[in-house]
């Protein structure tokens, strides 16, 4: 049976229907007006609404111990009287004693209503009955107005719904009177939840754009709020999350409600597979029954003590291989699936069923929420400082923020003395071991890499330091991609043969500008105070070489080439010894 109702009735019967059942005396009843009537959509709905109103019952506005009240009761043109007559006296909705089972007039059955609480069960009982029993006969509030010295039921319809992601929901039932004053506006009886997705640890300084090298663990929390599920009888709350391919889930959801934390396996599940087109799903489990109708272990006492509370979700992503440098970003979007239909009987349990699941008017769904992570790279090429020709086979190092799983000439290859690859002095890989006639084309003949082709916070955790190597190739370029802002510092470890090796490093900083509203990065770099070129999403500059003095070897040309110029540097010495000793014996 579906939960209370929140009626917006009046104080409408009372004495008054007593009075048109069978009360000798009725005071002076009032000719009544037509009024306007209007309803006011739940927050965050995006739907153009339409109600409905039906009426039940019609009267005398009559004041009865100084309150207008109908009396003289019949029934309204809104209603098929006899088959809501059948229907009520037939109910098992009512409890062990149907109060309409000996009513044979409006008046009786109006008199019956009377004794419902409201936001009773009961008075929910009804409405549902009244809905299945009217007539053709119903006035639009959009364009009609209200005959008063009436009992109406109010239905909502939707005109237009949203294009894209259903955000709306439908108002429950209204039962509402209207005597012979202006009525005030009626609020619809339906919650809308929101959905938001920000990357931080916490909501309120979290950011919906950031930066991160690859391998980095970026942090995501999105909010929400349990929703008023009042007159629902089972309540579907699932979030949709999608990353981009740039991004690999780590599956490490963690939830709250409030100060209540919730149990993965208990209160929810994280679903990954036959999800398309989303990542994963998080489907909260008995959320009605945990979150509105039931206690819960944080000292709520009382059915509807958690709505209104905060819903925080909370898990993380790594930046992996596949990180997209352009200015598109890796994105991440969340929106949120819910209940919309508090007069819908639903019957899916945790998750809506496939019928339920595609249908508008059964399930809605909030606008996306987007967030996005940035990340570049830097491109050196190796040149001779004469005449320019690229150099390959240059090694070098870089270290520095977030240096966790850089890509080097677009792969990962980290040191793994159980890895396969060994490092080339061309800037490449091989899984080919070395001979004696090879050994001098490789790094090392014995230092192993493993190949990373799924970075994820295992390959590479976050207190992981690592100081990324690799050669210059053939076109003289090496390329660490996937960093983000952040100073680091480039080490030539070994020159090209022929060439000197930098006496000095290089140190670059890379900065980000980053707009929240637009979702952008602006990206800017500076090797010292000169500013560097950012070209095809990464920072590139030259490096340049000096070729080495080559010496030769002994016994060689050159030691002969020593010979004769140190020969000829002591003849010379002894000649002018010579010519200085005469010129002094000249002059004495």
């Amino acid at each position: 049976m579906k939960k209370t109702f929140k009626r917006l009735t009046a104080s409408v019967f009372s004495a008054a229907i007593a009075a048109s059942v069978g009360m000798a005396h009725i005071p002076a009843s009032y000719a009544a007006d037509d009024f306007s009537v209007t309803v006011n959509n739940a927050a965050n709905d995006t739907a153009t609404h339409e109600y409905l109103a039906y009426q039940i019952f019609t009267g005398n506005v009559s004041e009865i111990n100084g309150t207008k009240q109908l009396t003289e009761i019949k029934w309204g043109s809104g209603v098929n009287s006899t088959s809501l007559l059948s229907a009520l006296k037939a109910s098992t909705k009512f409890g062990s004693t149907n109060p309409f089972a000996s009513c044979t007039t409006a008046a009786e059955v109006a008199l019956a209503v009377e004794n419902f609480s409201a936001n009773s069960a009961e008075a929910n009982a009804f409405a549902d009955i009244v809905s299945a029993n009217t007539s053709e006969t119903s006035f639009n509030l959009t364009n009609d107005k209200l005959p008063g010295g009436a009992y109406y039921f109010i239905k909502d319809t939707i005109k237009t719904a949203p294009s894209s992601n259903s955000q709306y929901a439908y108002s429950d039932h209204i039962l509402r009177a209207i005597t012979d004053i202006e009525p005030d506006a009626i609020n619809a009886k339906a919650s809308v939840p929101s959905l938001d997705k920000k990357i931080g640890t916490d909501f309120a300084s979290g950011t919906k754009t950031s930066t991160a090298s690859v391998g980095d663990k970026v942090p995501f929390v999105l909010k929400s709020s349990v929703p008023d599920m009042t007159s629902y009888n089972d309540y579907y709350f699932i979030i949709n999350d999608t990353l981009g391919t740039g991004l690999t889930f780590n599956d490490d959801v963690a939830i709250t409600v409030g100060s209540y934390t919730l149990t993965k396996g208990t209160d929810f599940d994280v679903i990954t597979s036959n999800v398309a087109p989303y990542t994963f799903r998080i489907m909260f489990k008995d959320f009605y029954e945990h979150l509105y109708q039931n206690d819960t272990p944080d000292n709520h006492d009382d059915d509807n003590q958690h709505v209104g509370e905060d819903i925080i979700v909370k898990y993380t992503a790594t930046l992996n291989e596949q990180a997209d440098l352009t200015a598109s970003g890796n994105p991440n979007k969340a929106d949120l699936t819910f209940s919309n239909n508090p007069n819908h009987e639903y019957k899916g349990g945790d998750k809506p069923t496939s019928d339920e699941e595609t249908d508008k008017d059964v399930m809605g769904k909030t606008p996306e929420s987007n967030t996005k992570t940035f990340s570049t790279g830097i491109s050196l090429k190796k040149i001779d400082a004469t005449t320019k020709a690229v150099l390959e086979g240059a090694k070098f190092q870089i270290t520095g923020e977030g240096v966790k799983a850089v890509i080097i000439n677009n792969e990962i290859f980290k040191e793994d003395t159980t890895g396969t690859y060994y490092m080339l002095k061309d800037g490449t890989f091989t899984e080919t071991a070395s001979t004696s006639a090879t050994a001098d084309k490789y790094d090392s003949t014995t230092k192993k890499y493993r190949k990373i082709t799924s970075v994820t916070k295992d390959t590479a955790p976050a207190s992981e330091s690592v100081n990324q190597t690799g050669y210059t190739g053939s076109n003289g370029i090496i390329s660490f991609l996937g960093l983000k802002d952040g100073t680091y510092t480039i080490k030539e470890l070994e020159a090209p043969d022929g060439y000197n090796k930098l006496n000095e490093n290089i140190t670059i900083v890379i900065s980000a500008a980053l707009d929240e509203n637009a979702q952008t990065c602006t990206w800017t770099a500076k090797k010292g105070s000169d500013n560097i070129s950012y070209k095809n999403n990464v920072f590139t500059f030259d490096v340049e070489n000096n070729k080495g003095l080559t010496l030769p070897s002994t016994g060689g040309v050159g030691t002969t080439l020593f010979y004769v110029i140190g020969g000829l540097l002591v003849a010379g010495a002894l000649v002018l010894l010579v010519v200085k000793k005469r010129m002094s014996i000249s002059e004495k």
